[in-house]
Formats: structure tokens, C-alpha cells, sequence
């Protein structure tokens, strides 16, 4: 392990105590509880004059790859899965303006980004 994979992992490590939270990742009938830190995204679009436009927010959650394992298999995430926190609050998985429902939020590939949008009490 280089010495920029052992900070990598450290800062993985700083970030999930400071800022995680217990989350319910789901699909379909599988679920897998793992810790997440919630973020945002902005994703925006550019007229022909030059004016910046808000196309979406999403909220985001951002988890060790590794973590994201249902059915026994390590997965990347899909529109149309769920999170739940603790506060029984809901969110639905689905693909920014770029087209997917997730990126990778480092170069090295230690942590995924997941596009999520708040779902709505009916």
C-alpha cells in the first residue's frame, strides 16, 4: 500500500466517524446497512447566452464501495434503489444529469457519490 493509499484511508476512516450515519441501502428485497455521509449536488446547465441555469440538487451519499454488497456480491448502485435513515425518511436513487446514478468521489476509487432525491410523504 503506497503512503497515498494509507492517507487515502485514514481520511475514509476520520470522515465516516465525524460525519457517518447508519444507512438502509436497498433493492428490491435486499438491503444492506452500512455508513454514509450526506452531501449534495448541484448540476447545471449553460444557455447559448451564457446563463448558468439549476437543472437538479440531489441529495448525495457517499460510501466505501465495498460496503455496497447485496445478495453477498459487491454492487454499484441503480436507479430506482432506496435509502432509508434511521428517522424512517426515504430517498430514491436516480441519475444526475450526466446519466448516472453514481460516480466515483476520488481518483483513487475509495469512496462512491450516490444520486439520491428525497421521496415525498403522500
Amino acid at each position: 500500500m503506497s503512503l497515498l493509499d494509507t492517507a487515502l484511508s485514514a481520511h475514509v476512516t476520520t470522515l465516516n466517524t465525524a460525519a457517518g450515519q447508519t444507512i438502509t441501502y436497498k433493492r428490491g428485497t435486499a438491503t444492506v446497512s452500512l455508513t454514509a455521509v450526506v452531501g449534495q449536488s448541484q448540476f447545471e446547465d449553460v444557455t447559448s447566452t451564457g446563463e448558468i441555469r439549476q437543472l437538479s440538487k440531489t441529495v448525495d451519499w457517499i460510501v466505501a464501495p465495498s460496503a455496497l454488497v447485496l445478495d453477498g456480491s459487491v454492487t454499484v448502485p441503480q436507479r430506482g434503489d432506496q435509502i432509508s435513515k434511521a428517522d424512517g425518511s426515504t430517498y430514491d436513487v436516480l441519475p444526475g444529469t450526466e446519466g448516472t446514478a453514481w460516480q466515483y468521489s476520488d481518483g483513487r476509487q475509495a469512496l462512491l457519490r450516490i444520486h439520491t432525491v428525497k421521496r415525498v410523504a403522500s
